[in-house]
Order: structure tokens, then sequence, then C-alpha cells
């Protein structure tokens, strides 16, 4: 498995616990729906770091709110 995919992966599962729809999560994130559709099928990483950082901080949220 490569990084890309592995990163689409967890991408993925992220959405789905957060109960959003890929065009949801996209328009979040102010991509286009078939770039972010492309990160979750591991054929394109995001290099925007504006999208990078959107991705992190939400991810960081949802780790910190599961904190014991």
């Amino acid at each position: 498995m490569n990084a890309n995919n592995d990163f689409g992966m967890k991408l993925k599962a992220y959405r789905k616990a957060r109960e959003m729809s890929q065009v949801d999560f996209a328009a979040f994130l102010g991509i286009p729906f078939r770039t972010y559709q492309n990160y979750e099928s591991g054929h394109r990483y995001p290099r925007n770091m504006e999208v990078v950082n959107k991705i992190a901080a939400v991810s960081y949220t949802h780790l910190r709110a599961h904190e014991t």
C-alpha cells in the first residue's frame, strides 16, 4: 500500500466518522469534489498547505475531543 492510499483510507474513515459526505467534506475544505475523491482513492495527495492545515486542524480537534 502506498502512502497516498494510506492517507486516503484514513481520510475516508475520518470523514465517515463525522458522518459527512464527500461533497460536504470537500466544501468544508474549499476544494472541488473531484479533487477530494482523488485524495480518498489515493490518486492524489494534497499539496496546498491551506488544505493540509484544515485537514490537520480538524483531525487534531477530533483527536482532542476523544481524550480521557
